[in-house]
């Protein structure tokens, strides 16, 4: 199945009519503009959108529309962005608020845990101090086995069984908001943000982080806004941009 996030809900693809259909939660349906989509071991959808997280439930049988029924379950508030790691661990940032670790339960008894950083970092646009990580966005080195978080003031590492964040890089100021921002690993090890100030290398050997910049400098600015990034099954690393199309690194 295709599912797609759009700024009314979530959408589903039908392959054999080759449109789109919205699907429906209970009575209702998402009504916000989803920011992103993870499925756990259980095979449930979890959908992160402008005011909170909804877990969706396969139940198996489909409605008279063709789209699958599901149950659902509301979590958090406030606009969220969710990933995931391999052990089916999803994570959660709040955009100015906290950083979540939820770890899922198919009957429903999910445990949502806060993060905390060991010492704070800095302050939120509203002058708050903060021990948590704002905004979150974790990614994992599967080679290596380490999940890192990228944050409005830096990047920590991760334990899953844990509820502490190490930090391994702060900011002396937000860099273009981590924040919900796409980043993948190269074959080096190296973990690369698509950033709203432009495509920036993190390296956990040396800790790192540097702006990317084209070697034709003509095409610097098609490189200043990036909106996503993917590594392809060939390793070459693909970023989105703000108006310019994408743009490929090999």
């Amino acid at each position: 199945r295709l599912w797609v996030g759009t700024s009314s809900g979530l959408d589903l693809f039908d392959r054999e009519r080759e449109q789109f259909g919205h699907l429906p939660i209970g009575a209702g349906s998402i009504g916000h503009d989803v920011l992103s989509i993870a499925q756990d071991g259980n095979n449930d959808l979890w959908v992160s959108h402008d005011n909170g997280v909804i877990k969706l439930t396969l139940t198996g049988a489909e409605g008279t529309n063709g789209l699958p029924k599901c149950t659902s379950k509301y979590l958090l508030d406030h606009t969220c962005f969710l990933s995931t790691d391999s052990k089916g661990n999803i994570w959660v940032g709040q955009l100015d608020r906290g950083g979540f670790r939820i770890r899922p339960d198919h009957a429903g008894k999910d445990v949502v845990d806060t993060l905390h950083l060991e010492q704070p970092v800095g302050d939120t646009r509203e002058g708050r101090s903060r021990l948590d990580l704002t905004g979150l966005m974790v990614v994992e080195d599967t080679v290596n086995q380490r999940l890192f978080g990228l944050h409005l003031f830096g990047i920590v590492e991760l334990d899953a069984r844990s509820t502490r964040a190490r930090t391994v890089l702060t900011l002396e100021k937000p860099l273009g908001h981590f924040r919900g921002s796409n980043a993948i690993w190269d074959a080096s090890g190296r973990l690369w943000a698509a950033l709203s100030s432009g495509i920036h290398v993190f390296d956990p050997a040396s800790g790192r982080l540097a702006r990317a910049m084209p070697r034709d400098r003509n095409m610097t600015g098609h490189t200043n806004v990036e909106k996503c990034a993917y590594r392809d099954h060939h390793g070459s690393l693909w970023f989105g941009t703000g108006g310019y199309g994408a743009i490929r690194y090999d």
